[in-house]
């Protein structure tokens, strides 16, 4: 929007926020499948590592966005936020369900990814939002 209506003021939180709320999410995801699949899983390597890794780019070296978004942290977050796919790129790891012992562990890593993949969204997407 070229200006934002009086009763949608623009909120919404840093990209610095966004982007620790990733890592850390980045991080219960990570512990919870070394525990359970073994620390050579494939999605630690294929996905968790590489997405952890992102977080410190300015997200050129992802093709989702390119020529739509230009690099720097907002595009690092939309590629962070869609590229992982726990959801559907990562296959059975949101399929399974969790070892007996783990159900909470396993909850609360998908409840911070959701939480943080939004956040990175609305930061990402919300220019006036102060970085």
């Amino acid at each position: 929007l070229k200006e934002w209506p009086g009763d949608c003021a623009p909120v919404g939180p840093s990209t610095q926020q966004a982007k620790l709320a990733l890592s850390n999410a980045l991080d219960l995801l990570t512990g919870y499948t070394s525990e359970v699949f073994g620390s050579d899983s494939l999605w630690i390597e294929d996905y968790l590592i590489p997405h952890h890794t992102l977080l410190a780019t300015d997200g050129a070296s992802r093709t989702a966005f390119e020529g739509l978004v230009i690099p720097g942290e907002r595009r690092m977050l939309l590629e962070a936020a869609f590229g992982l796919g726990i959801f559907g790129g990562m296959g059975t790891w949101s399929d399974h369900y969790p070892p007996e012992g783990y159900e909470t562990q396993h909850q609360e890593a998908l409840e911070a990814w959701v939480a943080a993949r939004d956040m990175a969204m609305l930061s990402a997407l919300n220019t006036l939002t102060p970085q």
